[in-house]
């Protein structure tokens, strides 16, 4: 038998972005026989998006260019603050909880907005 450390450190060549995830969901299916959700879901929130000009643009190149992007999330969500946008640094979960947070909406909705302002970034 093996622990949880063993398994992870069998997956260290996968451990980043998507890799990561996987790696994740397989260790905690193991040990937790709990229902997978679809791969689809895990690998959509990973793929790249298209912008208006044609760039392909993930979330990776969003985050590294986090300073000259946080007008346009400004832009779109007048409530956040940038206090709330200079914590968010980049993070996408963390820009879905204070979109959340702020608006008092359901976490798909956050979803959906934060995906459909990657899809339209400016970067």
């Amino acid at each position: 038998m093996f622990s949880v450390q063993d398994l992870s450190s069998d997956f260290k060549p996968f451990i980043d972005g998507i890799g990561r995830r996987i790696a994740l969901l397989v260790r905690d299916l193991y040990f937790s026989k709990r229902k997978a959700p679809s791969l689809g879901v895990i690998i959509s929130q990973h793929t790249h998006t298209h912008t208006h000009t044609g760039r392909i643009m993930n979330w990776d190149q969003i985050q590294g260019k986090w300073k000259q992007v946080k007008g346009q999330a400004q832009q779109k969500w007048r409530d956040l603050h940038d206090d709330d946008l200079s914590r968010v640094d980049g993070k996408r979960e963390e820009l879905v909880g204070k979109v959340q947070e702020r608006y008092g909406i359901a976490k798909e909705e956050a979803e959906k907005q934060v995906k459909e302002f990657e899809s339209s970034c400016n970067c």
